[in-house]
């Protein structure tokens, strides 16, 4: 419901993004589970190689996830 990167001014909030160091999702909701959380900030990673390679690769992570919550 907030935004990862929050600050007053456009130069703060792009540093932000440049350090990459989001709040951890469970931060703010304690009911995620683990796994989303870490869905989440490997795709928000700051180095490509560390991030998903394809939306298949992304959608293919989610999608296991939902049948392993059914």
């Amino acid at each position: 419901g907030s935004p990862p990167y929050i600050g007053e001014e456009s130069v703060g909030i792009m540093f932000q993004h440049v350090e990459g160091s989001p709040k951890p999702p469970r931060e703010l909701n304690e009911d995620m589970p683990v796994e989303l959380q870490n869905i989440i900030l490997k795709a928000m990673a700051i180095s490509p190689e560390n991030r998903y390679q394809t939306f298949q690769e992304l959608k293919s992570e989610l999608e296991s996830l939902a049948e392993e919550k059914v």
